[in-house]
């Protein structure tokens, strides 16, 4: 092994046992096991059997008007919200009838009258609250379900459901086509039902990136590109379960709230920065595609900015508009539970009012705190950068003497910008990652909402992957071989553990002595993404200048392939079988390491099947519809394309020759890689239109 390798792991060692020192309090579990549960859950099938069965989710506001030692406990415990729930707020799913004594005649009562519901509530729930705690509290209905209660498919339900059963008889109609073309053995096919064919989708997203080794583009090869992206997406889906599994309602919440006394679970708390992976490849892959397309069809017209915008933002919104649609219909009406409505139903709610800023992509800035599909956040964010990068670009490639001052002035603006931001309105330096902020999807957080999902949290990331693009370019130009560079490669085999520890800076902020600084927290703030972003884009030069080849084989296993033309769809579908499985959970889930890996196993599994079917089905007939409509029909002979269409790809991953044409993969982070940009779907000869 490489000396600076084992370097690199003493200094990781030495850093968790530094920080093992600064151990925070030791919680007693026999004096929290007095406070009263935080979330208990009535028999909900057993309640809804019942004659005039009702069942209500509420919260109950913790008083007192005799202070006891309890409510002290309950009080102090409950001040540190960085670390601990409100304990002096209580959720509880409760069967009315059963726990309050309702009978059959008096529930469609209590149903239609929201104050008697909650006099109701409050008199039974403040009985049993006496009683066990001498403690009161104050009720607040989210919602209730009654026997016979059922959600019926409406009109909007059956047109989603008559757009899904169109798209499926579109690919049905293309595959039958596209058969019989083949075994009549013509070839001159219709380009428009081929590209709806599922057979001709099946190969392409199965299909290998086979490189000819002669060719000029085996030089342009990013091999390990796709194991990047899956890898990253894999760690995504991760934290979303964790994530999820403490939105609802939790059986062991001393398991949630203990962790932060060990240092390596600041891996999980503090791994948000593995978002910006993203941001850096898409950047970096966006930059060097253009300048490999500028060399031969140099921009000469501003429309063609307004042309690529549009043209990603109709590659980008079919599936994306199916899935929201999917969101604001039939999902909630799946199933049912006595969480069903807060994990599922809320959401839906969400989707059906601010839809159109998901389709425009503004859903980061637009939403008062409500978004619909939460995580598509990202996506928003990723294509006002997008917007941005090409604009850097095309300044760059016009003004190319003064680039380096250009890129310079970016930089400062990257890092002043959220420094800038976190001083002035007090922002904590990182999200925090606490109980409270799990539970309420970090709605309550500034920094998510004002920094973290825009642009000027994750500007800084996207503007080192543009550089870093534009380098590789003009390293490869200039045959300068990476791997020979002895402080590169030291600096490469760094990367791993300097990231480690840069995602473990922020246990600093979990410390019970640390006090709240806006000067300091902006310094880190305006520091920790650039840095991380510098990170993984000198690991990517490393891997696609193969500086070590057993890294370099970690991520360019073939498998990686066919995942990451998944990558997309999976983005877009990974929390729904995530919340799923949560809003029918009958009891509070309990956090343990076993039930987090089956949920975590599950949810992998789910995602990728759920992203294949989409994939096939929707993504690539439409974007192979878009080439169909977007295509010369007159293409030049070295099988070129207009200016604007290789660079709304975002760039090349991997160069493919087949057949003599020049395939492109999408460099879009959460996309389907597999793109052929000006490729026929089927040679020409024969006729086939007549079948």
């Amino acid at each position: 092994m490489h000396p600076s390798k084992y370097k690199g792991i003493r200094s990781i060692l030495v850093f968790i046992a530094l920080f093992h020192m600064c151990s925070s309090e030791i919680i007693d579990e026999l004096e929290y096991s007095k406070m009263p549960k935080m979330f208990t859950m009535d028999d909900y099938a057993d309640c809804l059997l019942r004659p005039g069965g009702l069942y209500c989710v509420v919260d109950i506001q913790l008083m007192t008007s005799k202070p006891s030692d309890l409510w002290y406990q309950i009080k102090n415990f409950s001040e540190n919200t960085l670390k601990h729930y409100k304990h002096d707020i209580l959720h509880k799913a409760i069967c009315v009838t059963r726990k309050c004594n309702v009978s059959e005649e008096h529930s469609p009562m209590l149903r239609d009258d929201e104050n008697k519901l909650k006099s109701v509530l409050n008199e039974c729930i403040n009985v049993e609250l006496q009683e066990l705690y001498e403690l009161e509290g104050d009720v607040s209905v989210r919602y209730c379900e009654h026997k016979g209660h059922i959600k019926m498919l409406d009109n909007y339900d059956w047109s989603y459901l008559a757009i899904i059963l169109a798209i499926f008889i579109m690919n049905g109609v293309g595959t039958v086509y596209h058969i019989r073309c083949m075994k009549s053995g013509i070839k001159n096919q219709s380009k428009l039902l081929v590209s709806l064919s599922i057979l001709s989708n099946w190969k392409k997203l199965m299909s290998r990136n086979v490189i000819d080794p002669n060719s000029i583009e085996k030089k342009r090869s990013l091999n390990g590109i796709q194991g990047m992206r899956f890898l990253t997406m894999i760690a995504v889906i991760f934290s979303h379960v964790l994530l999820i599994v403490t939105y609802g309602y939790v059986g062991n919440t001393i398991r949630v709230e203990t962790p932060y006394d060990d240092l390596m679970m600041h891996l999980m708390y503090n791994g948000s920065l593995v978002v910006q992976t993203f941001f850096c490849m898409a950047s970096f892959l966006m930059a060097y595609n253009f300048l490999i397309h500028v060399e031969k069809h140099p921009i000469t017209s501003v429309w063609t900015y307004f042309v690529i915008i549009f043209q990603r933002w109709a590659r980008l919104t079919p599936v994306y508009a199916l899935v929201i649609g999917f969101l604001c219909t039939v999902y909630e009406k799946l199933s049912t539970g006595p969480l069903w409505q807060y994990i599922i139903g809320d959401d839906a709610d969400s989707c059906r009012r601010w839809w159109w800023t998901n389709l425009l992509y503004i859903n980061n800035y637009v939403g008062e705190g409500q978004l619909c599909m939460g995580v598509t956040w990202y996506l928003a964010a990723d294509t006002q950068l997008f917007c941005y990068g090409i604009l850097v670009m095309m300044f760059i490639t016009k003004f190319p003497s003064i680039a380096r001052l250009f890129f310079g002035f970016l930089i400062a603006i990257a890092v002043l910008v959220p420094g800038v931001l976190t001083y002035k309105n007090s922002y904590y330096p990182t999200v925090p990652q606490g109980p409270e902020a799990f539970r309420t999807l970090y709605q309550d957080s500034p920094t998510f909402k004002n920094i973290y999902t825009t642009i000027s949290g994750n500007i800084a990331s996207y503007t080192v992957g543009i550089i870093c693009g534009y380098l590789h370019y003009y390293i490869e130009k200039n045959d300068i071989n990476l791997a020979k560079i002895k402080w590169f490669r030291m600096l490469f085999y760094l990367v791993f553990p300097l990231g480690v520890s840069l995602i473990f800076t922020g246990v600093l902020f979990y410390r019970d002595d640390y006090v709240y600084n806006p000067l300091t927290a902006a310094i880190y703030a305006s520091l920790y993404k650039i840095a991380f972003g510098i990170l993984v884009t000198t690991f990517m030069l490393g891997v696609f200048h193969k500086c070590d080849d057993i890294i370099r084989g970690m991520v360019e296993w073939d498998g990686y392939q066919i995942a990451g033309r998944l990558t997309y769809c999976a983005y877009l579908v990974h929390t729904i079988p995530q919340r799923y499985i949560v809003g029918l959970l009958k009891q509070p889930y309990d956090v343990l390491d076993f039930n987090v890996l089956c949920m975590f196993l599950s949810s992998i599994t789910l995602t990728y099947a759920i992203s294949m079917i989409l994939c096939i089905f929707v993504e690539m007939p439409f974007t192979n519809l878009q080439k169909v409509l977007f295509q010369p029909n007159n293409k030049p002979k070295d099988n070129t394309i207009q200016e604007s269409k290789k660079i709304e790809q975002n760039a090349p991953v991997v160069a493919e020759e087949s057949n003599g044409i020049s395939k492109e993969i999408n460099g879009e982070p959460a996309r389907n890689e597999n793109i052929e940009i000006d490729v026929e779907i089927n040679n020409k000869s024969d006729d086939c239109s007549k079948l």
